[in-house]
């Protein structure tokens, strides 16, 4: 599965779609960074976190959105996300002043999804000793060669190069127990993170400690929408939804079936992600809370070791092939595109 995003000048939603879970993901969107919020208030040095000025504009200063954020990852019991800017005086990275930290999943509102409807299995332990038949890992699709089995290693780690593309893990109508392999997306992010000021790409993240290859690092997540009701939000909120349009079987269904995922006024870390020609994560579905494909989760996957402070990003456009090999001098750049500001060593040198 690949993930292509693609960042033209005119407002537009990020997408995920497949024509199948083992075949490639598009994902589209307007906006090489998160733009910052429009306030017509006045802009104050403030000093309440660190004792220098920062700039700080409207509602949101340092301190406050980072008590925010504190309290949600600490709910969830997860790593915690620090607000950094080595760079200049800006306080904030660019959000609504309504912003909720949601760390987690989605807010479901009234598209939450039956548990009753989520086939559990009957196994005992971690599933890892399980027969075939009654053990969701194992369980064999339509395709005998792919089993919704082993894509995860015993350490956790996702085994890059898996066809089967679709995480399925275990759900609340399982009988294993919490050491099951299969339940490694739903558990709370281990990997500290920080949000932080770019020299060249505005806001992005990076993470506090060393990751390995194959390691889930988190969820997006937001408000699930109905496909129509994203269809009309216009403005700087369409640049943070995604349409999640990862189908099995190959087509779409009804408009009134499809969903979309808004990171504008709740979402997490996920939404500061910025692009890059030679990334080092890749987008990945996974279920576990909802028996519908078109409710997964969507996951951000470590594609190689990542050092300490090195920026986390994906590929917005891989379908577009492997880049140019070179320094990337002398590309011709085409009609309605942007020039790239990734810095990568294989840069393609535009952003459609």
């Amino acid at each position: 599965m690949s993930l292509e995003l693609s960042k033209p000048r005119s407002s537009a939603r990020q997408r995920l779609s497949s024509t199948r879970v083992s075949s490639t993901t598009t994902l589209s969107t307007s906006s090489k960074t998160p733009p910052s919020r429009a306030s017509s208030s006045k802009v104050t040095l403030n000093t309440e976190t660190t004792g220098s000025p920062f700039i700080s504009s409207g509602y949101w200063t340092r301190r406050r959105l980072q008590v925010q954020w504190d309290k949600a990852t600490r709910e969830a019991g997860s790593a915690s996300v620090m607000i950094v800017n080595e760079v200049d005086g800006e306080e904030v990275p660019g959000v609504p002043e309504d912003f909720r930290y949601l760390e987690y999943g989605y807010d479901w509102g009234r598209h939450a999804p039956d548990p009753n409807f989520l086939i559990g299995c009957d196994c005992v332990g971690n599933c890892g000793s399980a027969d075939s038949g009654g053990c969701c890992i194992k369980h064999i699709d339509s395709d005998p060669s792919e089993l919704w089995g082993f894509w995860y290693d015993k350490q956790g780690l996702f085994r890059l190069g898996t066809t089967h593309m679709l995480l399925r893990e275990c759900n609340v109508n399982c009988s294993c127990d919490e050491t099951c392999r299969t339940r490694v997306a739903q558990k709370p992010r281990k990997i500290p993170l920080q949000v932080f000021k770019t020299s060249h790409c505005g806001w992005g993240v990076r993470p506090a400690v060393r990751v390995l290859k194959g390691t889930l690092i988190g969820l997006y997540s937001g408000v699930l929408l109905k496909r129509w009701e994203a269809d009309g939000i216009q403005g700087e909120r369409k640049n943070y939804i995604f349409d999640l349009d990862h189908n099995k079987f190959g087509e779409e269904g009804p408009i009134q079936n499809q969903y979309s995922v808004d990171g504008y006024t709740k979402g997490n870390w996920g939404r500061f992600i910025n692009h890059s020609c030679d990334p080092n994560m890749q987008v990945l579905p996974a279920m576990f809370d909802a028996p519908e494909i078109e409710k997964s989760y969507l996951v951000f996957v470590a594609t190689k070791d990542i050092r300490e402070g090195v920026e986390l990003t994906i590929d917005y456009h891989p379908n577009l092939g492997a880049p140019t090999r070179g320094k990337g001098k002398g590309k011709r750049k085409r009609r309605g595109s942007d020039a790239c500001m990734c810095s990568a060593k294989l840069c393609r040198g535009i952003r459609p």
